[in-house]
């Protein structure tokens, strides 16, 4: 199926193996030699926690205009409305090619594409997989990627720094956290997909792995960042007192008919929305903790009684099947949801071909900024935009003219010693940063308490580098001064919005 290069001049790092990573592996394998880096295993990324699925206007009533003005209506006026453009024109096609690439989504019984409908949406235009759609998305693009000849797949591998030189990227240094040593690999294109940043939130619906890395990485290496502010509180998480696990319940489930609902289990968004409960998600889940702040309770409801077994059974069985676990038949009761950190809709500025502002780095999918998301993101855009532009970037590389490294950088593994890093203690924890983040950069906020936030933000920045200069570099530390400087870019940028637009609401003092 493939055919090798392995005498291309081309190299590639590509940190982050989410459905933006693979996907662009797999297209700019056909040319270069691309070497993945994760810090887990493949699997875990939030692409592949993505339950809804994947939008594009191929309803029969459906059109390009009406899924670009509803991306618009949802980001609150700061689209970019050429990238918001660029994607939708795409989506078809590149939706295609992940069929033709193996991927199976569900069809009607004339063979098209069964389309669902989510909040915001003005028609019915979810391509899907059952409940799963990123699962099963990521599990083939897994499959394509190991068995290509020039695609390199190194998990357990968490990179430390971006290499720069004259404002150009040229490779990274990496731990290996199994062997504890670090190496220096170059390369003339570093493309992050690391993923987004959900962990920095006391209640998120994100994979341990989200801690924000690819923002800090790239704000260290001195590149335009955009739009940080903006953080996508998903509305239906499922409820557990003791946060034992984070379980998404799809917008879909909403979208195929099921209603919030209060203790009186009377709908109550229709109070603030017309669209009721498939308003978008900002409002929502605003909404949401106003009602929930009225009752004095942790969470709300969400009836899906009346799909009834089969269709829970039929089109959400992950969903089902999850709830059943803890003892919730939501075919027959109402299932405890809360508001939930869900999505970056900033990151690292870029441009439609994915380029950055610093030379030879590229971002593609939830660490980047395309403007395609504004200050809220449409429901099922954020898988579409991560292959769009990873198809993108791996145009844009294919057909660019690249300067070859200096011969000075190409001792293309550096290796440093292992590191003695079993009594790693450091004086802040992740817990510390994701009840303040949820105190006082939450749906809700004011300026008082992201002010003192910010000045929490920075003793802890300062302390950290202090850990690290004195213990020496690890996953631990690291990861810890990434999530604590990405906290630090959204509150820098959310003190900096003097206006309240999408998933931005600040109260007046």
């Amino acid at each position: 199926m493939y055919s090798s290069s392995e005498t291309s001049a081309l190299e590639i790092i590509c940190i982050g193996g989410g459905v933006s990573g693979l996907y662009f592996a797999i297209k700019a394998a056909e040319f270069a030699t691309v070497t993945i880096y994760t810090k887990d295993e493949l699997p875990k990324s939030n692409s592949y926690h993505a339950k809804g699925g994947i939008a594009a206007p191929f309803g029969d009533n459906d059109s390009t205009s009406y899924h670009i003005h509803d991306t618009l209506i949802a980001g609150a006026g700061l689209c970019n409305e050429k990238a918001v453009t660029y994607m939708i024109q795409n989506s078809l096609r590149c939706i295609e090619d992940l069929e033709t690439l193996g991927t199976e989504f569900n069809k009607d019984e004339n063979l098209q594409f069964d389309l669902s409908r989510e909040g915001g949406h003005s028609h019915n235009r979810i391509v899907h997989i059952k409940d799963e759609t990123g699962k099963e998305v990521i599990n083939r693009l897994i499959h394509l990627a190991r068995n290509h000849p020039n695609i390199k797949i190194k998990e357990h591998h968490f990179v430390l720094e971006l290499i720069t030189e004259d404002n150009s990227v040229i490779g990274a240094s990496i731990l290996n956290t199994q062997t504890l040593s670090i190496e220096n690999h170059y390369a003339e294109i570093v493309v992050l997909a690391t993923g987004g940043a959900g962990n920095l939130y006391t209640f998120n619906t994100n994979p341990p792995s989200a801690t924000g890395d690819g923002y800090a990485l790239a704000n260290r290496a001195g590149a335009t960042m955009m739009n940080m502010e903006f953080v996508q509180f998903h509305p239906t998480m499922l409820y557990l007192p003791n946060r034992e696990d984070n379980i998404l319940i799809s917008e879909a489930v909403r979208g195929a008919g099921a209603q919030l609902k209060d203790s009186k289990v009377i709908q109550f968004m229709y109070k603030y929305h017309t669209m009721g409960s498939l308003a978008p998600r900002d409002i929502v889940a605003r909404s949401m903790l106003k009602e929930m702040q009225h009752e004095g309770s942790d969470f709300l409801y969400l009836d899906a009684t009346s799909l009834g077994e089969k269709k829970l059974q039929d089109d959400f069985p992950f969903i089902y099947n999850a709830c059943k676990k803890y003892d919730i038949d939501s075919s027959k009761e109402m299932i405890r949801v809360v508001p939930a950190a869900h999505y970056i809709c900033g990151g690292v500025a870029t441009d439609i071909d994915a380029k950055t502002s610093v030379n030879r780095l590229y971002a593609i999918g939830e660490v980047a900024c395309t403007g395609v998301h504004g200050a809220n993101r449409l429901a099922s855009n954020s898988l579409l935009e991560g292959i769009v532009f990873a198809d993108a970037a791996a145009d844009s590389i294919k057909n660019m003219k690249i300067p070859k490294l200096k011969k000075s950088v190409l001792n293309k593994y550096y290796h440093e010693e292992p590191q003695d890093i079993e009594q790693v203690i450091s004086t802040v924890s992740q817990s510390d940063i994701q009840q303040l983040m949820w105190n006082n950069l939450g749906i809700v906020r004011n300026p008082t308490a992201m002010k003192s936030a910010e000045n929490q933000l920075n003793i802890w920045r300062q302390t950290l580098v202090s850990e690290i200069k004195i213990q020496g570099r690890s996953y631990q530390l690291n990861e810890l001064l990434n999530m604590v400087e990405t906290a630090m870019l959204i509150t820098s940028f959310a003190l900096n919005r003097t206006e309240n637009k999408g998933t931005h609401y600040a109260e007046e003092e």
